[in-house]
């Protein structure tokens, strides 16, 4: 079996628009923002963002997509697909993806 290694490659610090609300569904614009790390240098480029589905269970299918242009010139098109949700402790106070991206 192969063993799966793995590296830290860059971080990601998006700068993100008013979240549209549309049903279930979200909608969050990346205006821009930085990319910094040890392998990858450079910013997210404009055009992108976090397309959430408010599930029955109240968590979230997301769908992120973003270009990053690193700072040697080249393009860099990102995309993953996931899961959020939010712990019952802040779900209580009815903090959820409609809210801010920072519980405190």
């Amino acid at each position: 079996m192969l063993e799966l290694r793995s590296r830290f490659l860059m971080g990601l610090e998006a700068d993100l628009g008013q979240t549209q609300v549309l049903g279930a569904r979200r909608v969050v614009p990346v205006l821009g923002g930085k990319v910094t790390g040890p392998r990858i240098q450079g910013k997210l480029l404009p055009p992108g963002g976090d397309w959430l589905i408010e599930r029955p269970n109240a968590s979230y299918a997301l769908d992120i997509r973003a270009t990053i242009e690193t700072d040697d010139g080249q393009y860099i098109y990102t995309h993953y697909l996931g899961r959020m949700s939010f712990p019952a402790h802040l779900q209580a106070v009815g903090w959820d993806a409609r809210t801010s991206a920072d519980p405190s």
